[in-house]
């Protein structure tokens, strides 16, 4: 008998993983001018970042391929971590770790370069006694690098939760079989859950990003 948290092995995990699971990703990755027609995965992948540009408040072409692609980039990640038996990469606490690292990084040099002066002012809070000045800004900094490590945790605590509810579900499923009704609506649910958390991490890389700019 394993455990149930024996899902998060890399060693556990990859050794029972069916190959077969990575032929419907084709479709996703298959170049788009080996088409006749536009395939529905092919529209759908442009509606779709057609809608997710709309929400997000950014201007420039790079800075929208930047956070696009960070998002694609990590629903991707999800749903091949939706795969049953498959070692969910998103709930990895190393792999969130750079990750966060490197859009952060990339963040914060960027506002820093383009104006510095601006970019400290930030950690000044205006109109307050030069006592408590100190103080403040040691505050701000403490919540500034925060961030990150919140948006981090964020997705690693929600990716993990919904991968031991599809490891609960795939257990009863040999033993029940009406299960598996309740395992195709938990599938859905975290089907969900994988694109809403990339939005959100994504989402929230743009506003901190603004709010430095």
């Amino acid at each position: 008998m394993t455990s149930l948290m024996s899902v998060f092995d890399p060693s556990s995990s990859l050794t029972s993983f069916n190959i077969c699971w990575f032929f419907p990703l084709l479709w996703i990755v298959w170049p788009k001018q080996f088409w006749v027609l536009p395939s529905l995965i092919h529209i759908l992948i442009f509606n779709f970042k057609n809608l997710v540009l709309s929400m997000m408040w950014v201007k420039s072409n790079q800075e929208k391929k930047f956070f696009m692609t960070i998002f694609f980039f990590i629903m991707l990640i999800n749903l091949i971590n939706a795969i049953p038996l498959s070692f969910p990469i998103s709930s990895n606490f190393c792999f969130d770790f750079c990750l966060m690292i490197i859009i952060w990084t990339t963040v914060v040099m960027s506002s820093f370069l383009k104006k510095k002066n601006e970019f400290l002012a930030h950690f000044v809070i205006p109109n307050i006694s030069k006592s408590y000045s100190l103080i403040s800004v040691n505050m701000e900094f403490v919540s500034f690098f925060a961030r990150p490590f919140a948006l981090m945790m964020r997705l690693m605590g929600n990716m993990t939760a919904g991968h031991v509810l599809l490891s609960l579900s795939h257990s009863f499923i040999s033993s029940n079989i009406p299960v598996l009704v309740s395992s195709f609506l938990i599938m859905s649910y975290e089907l969900c859950v994988c694109v809403i958390q990339a939005y959100v991490f994504s989402g929230l890389s743009v506003f901190y990003y603004k709010e430095l700019d």
